[in-house]
């Protein structure tokens, strides 16, 4: 297998992390909107949800590529294989 740039998938790793805990913020306030029954809130809460998985989608799909695998189904992959 082809040596992976680390430093890209560093940053890709980061980001997705980064990613899922806005994610995670964004849970507790929808959470909150719900019990408030505020709808105004709860639609921005949706928003944003949204938004977040569009970039988590998209940095996945580039991880994906990056580590030459395309998902499900596929032999999982090491760090330290990509780093060797």
């Amino acid at each position: 297998m082809p040596s992976v740039p680390t430093e890209r998938l560093d940053a890709l790793l980061r980001a997705l992390v980064a990613e899922h805990e806005r994610l995670l913020v964004i849970a507790g306030e929808h959470r909150a909107a719900l019990a408030g029954a505020d709808l105004p809130a709860l639609n921005s809460c949706i928003i944003r949800q949204n938004e977040i998985v569009q970039r988590i989608s998209e940095l996945e799909r580039e991880r994906q590529a990056l580590t030459g695998r395309a998902g499900p189904g596929e032999s999982p992959v090491h760090l330290s294989t990509l780093t060797a």
